[in-house]
C-alpha cells in the first residue's frame, strides 16, 4: 500500500504537538504547494497468516440453547461472569474464575449493567402490575422486588446502577415514577406536557446525571427540568434543544442549539454562554476540559468553564473530532459524521491525510501508531484494518472486512476479520504488528469477548439464523508468533 501526503484542508491554525513543532511550518507550506492524493494497493499482499484454524468441535459451550446476545459483568464477589442471552427469555449467568458457578433466570425483558440485573415481567392480564426484580450475578441473598404501575414498561437506570426511572407506556398514564433501589426514596411525577404516554421518547428527553441525583426530562414542548430523585424538588431549567450533555463535575449541563453553545446549572442558576453563535450538535464532543463543536461553519474549541473565549479548532472545513492521542493528539474530520453509511469519514492528523473513508480510529498505548477501518462506509462497517506509524508512516493492511478490533496489553490486536456479513466466513486472529504476522485464534466466530485477569477470551462461534454458540479460549502468547 501507498499513500501521498495531501494538503491540509484549508487555511487556519492548526493544533501543534511536541513532536512536530520544530518542523510544522516547513511540512505545511510543503502540503499546500503539492495538493492531495491517494493511492490505495488492493492487491498488497496479506499478512501471513500463522498455523492453523484450532478446532472447536470438543470444547464446552456456554449456553445451552443458541445465544443471541452475551456481555461481561462484574459479579457480587467482584469475579468476571459473563450474561448469555438465550432464546425462550432466558438469562445464564456464568462464572469466568474459578469455583465456577452458573444461574438461570427468566425474564420477558432484561437490562444487563454492570454490577447489576434489572429483570421485568408484564402481568398477564392488563391491570396487573408489572414485576421488577434486581440482583446481581451470584448473590445469594434475596433479590429486590417492586411491583409497579401495569403497562409496556420503559425503565431508565442511571449510570450509578442506584436509582431508575419508570414509565408504564399507556393511553391512560397520567405519570411516571422515580425510585431509588434501595427504597429509601420514591416518588410520582406528572407525565410532561406534549409527550406520548405510550411513547415518551419519541418527543421527549429523559437522562440521570452522572451521580443519579436529578432526573432531567425535555418535554414535548421544550421546557427542560430536573427532578430531584432525592426529595420532592422540581427545577424548572426553562426553554431548551434537545442536544443536552452532563458536566457532572461542574454540576451543569452543556446545551447545544440556536441559542449558541450554553452551560445551564443544574440548580437553576444563570447560564453561562459559552459561544453565543448558533451551535450545531453534529460534531458535538467533550474531550477533557474542551468542548469541540460546529459553529458558523466551522469547528470550534472553548473550555467548558468559559476561562476564553472559543477559538477555531482545527483549518476549515473541519467538521468533527475523531479521536484523541497522547501529547494532545487530535485526529478530525472534514466530513459531517452522517455524510457517509457507518459514519465513515476523512481522518487528519495536522496536514496528514491519513484516511480517506473509514472509521474507528484509535492510538496505540505507547502512541507510535495509528489504527482505522479503512473504505468502510458499508451497510456493515467493515473495512481493512490499516495500521501506520507516527508521524506520516506508511500505512500497513493488517486483515480484511474487519468490523472489531481491540488492542491487547502486550499491544498485539485482536480482531475479527472476513466479516463483510455474517457467516461461518469470519474469524478470529491475533495481530503483531511489528513481525507483520497473525495468527489463528477461533475460525467461524462472528465477535469476541476479553475476560478480564486472564489470557482467555469468549468466541462468539456462528451456529446459524438462530443465534450462535459461546466458547472459551485461549489467546496465543507473543513467543508463538515469533
Amino acid at each position: 500500500m501507498q499513500t501521498r501526503t495531501g494538503a491540509a484542508p484549508g487555511a487556519g491554525q492548526a493544533i501543534s504537538y511536541d513532536w512536530r513543532v520544530r518542523r510544522a511550518a516547513l511540512l505545511m507550506l510543503a502540503m499546500v504547494l503539492s495538493g492531495c492524493s491517494f493511492l490505495f494497493d488492493g492487491n498488497a499482499p496479506d499478512l501471513p497468516l500463522l498455523g492453523t484454524p484450532p478446532s472447536t468441535a470438543g470444547l464446552p459451550r456456554l449456553n445451552r440453547t443458541a445465544a443471541d446476545g452475551a456481555r461481561i459483568i462484574r459479579g457480587v464477589d467482584g469475579a468476571p461472569w459473563v450474561a448469555v442471552r438465550e432464546q425462550g427469555n432466558v438469562l445464564r449467568l456464568i462464572r469466568l474464575a474459578e469455583p465456577p458457578q452458573q444461574e438461570e433466570l427468566i425474564a420477558q425483558q432484561v437490562h444487563i449493567l454492570y454490577r447489576s440485573l434489572y429483570l421485568l415481567d408484564s402481568g398477564l392480564l392488563p391491570e396487573q402490575p408489572t414485576r421488577l426484580r434486581i440482583r446481581a450475578a451470584g448473590q445469594v441473598d434475596k433479590e429486590q422486588e417492586f411491583l409497579l404501575p401495569p403497562g409496556d414498561p420503559l425503565l431508565i437506570v442511571g449510570s450509578t446502577e442506584d436509582v431508575f426511572a419508570f414509565f408504564p407506556r399507556r393511553a391512560d398514564a397520567r405519570s411516571f415514577l422515580i425510585i431509588r433501589r434501595d427504597g429509601s426514596f420514591s416518588r410520582t411525577v406528572p407525565m410532561p406536557q406534549g409527550l406520548d404516554p405510550q411513547n415518551p421518547l419519541a418527543e421527549g428527553v429523559v437522562f440521570f446525571d452522572g451521580p443519579g441525583r436529578y432526573l432531567f426530562v425535555r418535554d414535548g414542548m421544550g421546557r427542560l427540568r430536573a427532578h430531584s430523585t432525592l426529595s420532592e424538588e422540581d427545577i424548572d431549567l426553562g426553554q431548551r434543544p434537545r442536544t443536552l450533555l452532563s458536566l457532572d463535575a461542574l454540576r451543569a449541563l452543556l446545551a447545544c442549539g440556536e441559542d449558541g453553545l450554553v452551560r445551564v446549572p443544574m440548580d437553576g442558576g444563570p447560564d453561562t454562554v459559552l459561544d453565543p453563535q448558533p451551535c450545531t450538535p453534529e460534531g458535538l464532543r467533550i474531550l477533557g476540559r474542551a468542548v469541540y463543536y460546529l459553529a458558523q461553519g466551522e469547528l470550534r474549541t472553548v473550555p467548558v468553564d468559559g476561562s476564553v473565549p472559543p477559538t477555531r479548532a482545527f483549518p476549515a472545513p473541519a467538521q468533527q473530532v475523531l479521536a484523541a492521542g497522547p501529547a494532545g493528539m487530535l485526529v478530525y474530520s472534514t466530513d459531517p459524521p452522517r455524510r457517509w453509511a457507518s459514519g465513515a469519514s476523512d481522518g487528519w492528523l495536522e496536514g496528514w491525510r491519513f484516511m480517506e473513508r473509514g472509521r474507528q480510529v484509535s492510538f496505540s498505548r505507547d502512541g507510535t501508531r495509528l489504527r482505522w477501518l479503512e473504505h468502510a462506509a458499508t451497510l456493515s462497517g467493515a473495512g481493512d484494518l490499516l495500521s501506520a506509524e507516527l508521524p506520516e508512516g506508511v500505512p500497513l493492511r493488517l486483515s480484511r472486512n474487519v468490523r472489531q478490533f481491540v488492542e491487547l496489553t502486550d499491544g498485539r490486536l485482536l480482531c475479527v476479520a472476513h466479516h463483510a456479513f455474517r457467516g461461518v466466513h469470519n474469524r478470529i486472529v491475533v495481530i503483531d504488528e511489528k513481525a507483520r504476522t497473525a495468527r489463528w485464534v477461533a475460525d467461524h466466530a462472528s465477535g469476541f469477548l476479553l475476560i478480564p485477569g486472564s489470557n482467555d477470551l469468549l468466541a462468539m462461534l456462528v451456529k446459524d439464523n438462530r443465534g450462535f454458540d459461546l466458547v472459551r479460549l485461549p489467546i496465543p502468547p507473543a513467543e508463538m508468533q515469533r
